[in-house]
């Protein structure tokens, strides 16, 4: 899990997912278009791929399980199956495209779900967001300094790991390497 103190985040460590978010409730945030919907969308239950037509919804969870629905109203609503029990998944998308939130519901269970699209377009990619300071992320603590579009840091409770990138809009494309190993990530903050 990776948060700051104020903004909402959410990274995509190649293959391995961790989203923040704060408890804004982004179901009360004005709906957008339904043909905005389409597209891949990185969540806490896992990598959801859509395609809309009309109303019609389908697509895929973690590639393999089979996910139909519709968009109505500003709503999503997905049904899929892992299990005898069918899972019902409603939610809402905020004004920017970029976020989603709602529940799913299998028997007596409610699971929240959030995520966000894995490529959205820059609000302003003029000006770069604010990276710099210090981050609380499932690695450890993530310490960066930022000159305008590019920044870099270290991170993990070890403080070996080494992170740098560049920075357009609200998201930073950045480059990772901790000991061995090394990997390519990004990180995006809501408005």
């Amino acid at each position: 899990m990776l948060c700051r103190l104020i903004p909402v985040v959410c990274v995509f460590f190649c293959g391995a997912i961790a989203v923040a978010q704060e408890k804004s409730d982004v179901a009360k945030t004005q709906i957008i278009a339904p043909e905005a919907i389409s597209g891949q969308w990185i969540t806490n239950q896992g990598v959801l791929d859509l395609t809309m037509d009309g109303e019609v919804l389908t697509g895929t969870l973690n590639e393999k399980t089979k996910v139909s629905g519709n968009c109505s109203n500003g709503t999503v609503s997905l049904e899929y199956k892992t299990s005898a029990k069918p899972t019902k998944v409603t939610l809402a998308i905020d004004k920017m495209g970029r976020w989603i939130s709602g529940e799913s519901k299998s028997g007596n269970a409610t699971t929240e779900w959030f995520g966000c699209r894995t490529v959205a377009d820059a609000a302003d990619p003029v000006t770069p967001a604010d990276f710099s300071g210090h981050w609380l992320m499932s690695w450890g603590i993530m310490q960066l300094t930022q000159n305008g579009n590019e920044a870099g840091g270290r991170y993990s409770a070890d403080n070996y790991g080494k992170m740098e990138g560049k920075i357009v809009g609200p998201r930073m494309n950045f480059q990772w390497r901790r000991h061995q190993a090394t990997g390519k990530a990004w990180v995006e903050q809501s408005p």
